[in-house]
């Protein structure tokens, strides 16, 4: 299954093989609306979070032995989670739905995947990568190759060692590792699923990359919107926030991983939550809640402290 759309259009749905195709051309359903969900700065009920389960946090003191072979990881404590629950199927039962967010940053630790993994009991594993500087630096891996311009750690760090174990336990996985070539990332997580002899589909979101409407945007004469200075005479890259709509469509069509470009941070989870609970949209009260339980899963570290000034005053940490 593919997730495309014409640069700069709002995003389509291409329904191909369960198998990640970049060839799949088939009738594209236009009617998933990249409304940015901008309803996150709305000042929400915030019961209405309680439905979403943001307490996702991973079952504590979790024992693993660093292995120092090349490209292995977490070595874990046999002794079964006695919380953990068989893969939950979707289901139309009112349920919390559980989240867990395993990258703030591009460069954000390594252990929280399998932390959340094995004592998670997930329904979702979600990923971001993402900063407007992360962007510039993708743009120019890009540039050097066309194999380039998405985050390698998610493939090869995030997925790979851990994929039998996200797929056995029914974990579905949402990430803008994607950056600016999400094809070449799927294309890559492919390779990870075929190797494991596993099939799950793929979803790509694409619609963000404006480059191609570079020049229509200079001849139309648009200005910065702060200094009034003219269109840049050299652009690298140019991307527009895609909103949690695409996730949720995509979430709908059966990907078990979905990759976008440049997608809202906090649209890793509400897409999910849309999907899950089946939101419309005009709901806005439950997109407002959706986006502020988004925003505090997929910022969890700085909200939980990472952002502290007076650290220092902090007698343990």
């Amino acid at each position: 299954m593919i997730i495309a759309s014409t640069p700069g259009e709002l995003p389509q749905i291409i329904v191909g093989p369960s198998r990640w195709n970049p060839h799949c051309n088939a009738a594209a359903d236009s009617h998933c609306n990249a409304a940015a969900d901008s309803h996150c700065n709305a000042a929400a009920d915030f019961h209405c979070i309680a439905a979403a389960d943001s307490h996702c946090n991973p079952a504590p003191h979790f024992h693993y032995q660093w292995n120092p072979a090349p490209h292995s990881h977490y070595q874990w404590n046999p002794v079964p989670h006695s919380h953990y629950l068989n893969s939950r199927p979707l289901t139309t039962e009112r349920r919390p739905v559980r989240i867990g967010c395993a990258s703030g940053f591009w460069g954000d630790t390594a252990t929280s995947v399998p932390q959340l993994v094995y004592g998670g009991n997930l329904d979702f594993l979600v990923f971001d990568y993402l900063s407007e500087i992360t962007m510039s630096l993708l743009a120019a891996a890009k540039a050097k190759s066309s194999n380039h311009g998405y985050v390698p750690d998610f493939v090869e760090v995030a997925m790979a060692p851990f994929i039998k174990d996200i797929h056995k336990r029914g974990i579905r996985v949402v990430c803008n590792a994607g950056g600016v070539n999400p094809h070449a990332c799927a294309a890559a997580l492919q390779g990870v699923i075929k190797k494991a002899d596993l099939d799950m589909k793929i979803g790509v979101v694409t619609g963000d990359d404006l480059m191609l409407m570079k020049d229509l945007l200079k001849e139309a004469g648009i200005t910065d919107m702060d200094s009034g200075n003219p269109f840049p005479a050299s652009v690298q890259s140019m991307n527009a926030y895609i909103g949690a709509r695409p996730i949720s469509r995509a979430l709908d069509l059966g990907a078990d991983i979905v990759v976008t470009g440049r997608c809202i941070d906090s649209g890793i989870a509400l897409g999910p939550l849309i999907h899950s609970f089946g939101w419309k949209q005009n709901d806005f009260d439950l997109l407002a809640a959706g986006s502020l339980a988004g925003h505090l899963i997929e910022c969890g570290a700085q909200c939980t402290g990472g952002i502290f000034t007076d650290w220092h005053r902090v007698p343990d940490w």
